[in-house]
């Protein structure tokens, strides 16, 4: 980007002022002056905005009492142990796939890890063959028995959907 864009935006903010010292631009801390730096540079430049709310209330934390329940309640109860387990290795084919797709590493890994858990979940039945009402009965039992987060959740629903997504997926 052309550093003549950037002055030009830097030009329109209110009550801007020159330090001659250190040679740079400043405003006024205040959410007016900080809503102006937003809306002038929207579009044009990432505005790293951590300084700007340096001066923000502090929020006491609030104290959850036992057994209260927020949100799902997952976030606030241990994760359990699988009660099943592992016997089948990934498909070789699951982690070609992923590979084609350009997935990171971490998330080759977990996206495997996931499957691993999956598959094996029913050991006696082939990938390919496991019905929508499997998979859900799956996921429940992940949120029901496991109290697995909510990320936990959509990362395992993810890795199963790619494997129901296209044909060559099917080979197990």
């Amino acid at each position: 980007m052309d550093n003549s864009v950037l002055v030009s935006c830097a030009k329109k903010l209110m009550h801007r002022k020159w330090n001659t010292d250190d040679g740079f631009l400043y405003v006024p801390n205040t959410k007016a002056h900080l809503k102006n730096i937003f809306n002038t540079f929207k579009g044009t430049a990432w505005v790293e905005a951590e300084d700007f709310l340096n001066n923000r209330p502090k929020f006491k934390k609030r104290k959850i009492n036992e057994g209260e329940v927020i949100g799902n309640g997952s976030q606030h109860k241990k994760t359990q142990a699988r009660t099943y387990q592992i016997t089948k290795p990934c498909p070789e084919i699951y982690i070609d796939k992923l590979k084609i797709l350009n997935y990171s590493y971490q998330t080759l890994k977990t996206y495997k890890a996931m499957f691993i858990d999956y598959i094996n979940y029913y050991p006696n039945i082939r990938p390919e063959e496991l019905t929508k009402q499997q998979i859900n009965n799956y996921i429940i039992y992940l949120v029901r028995e496991r109290n697995v987060t909510v990320p936990y959740q959509n990362q395992a629903i993810n890795s199963i959907n790619h494997s129901m997504t296209d044909s060559t997926t099917k080979k197990y």
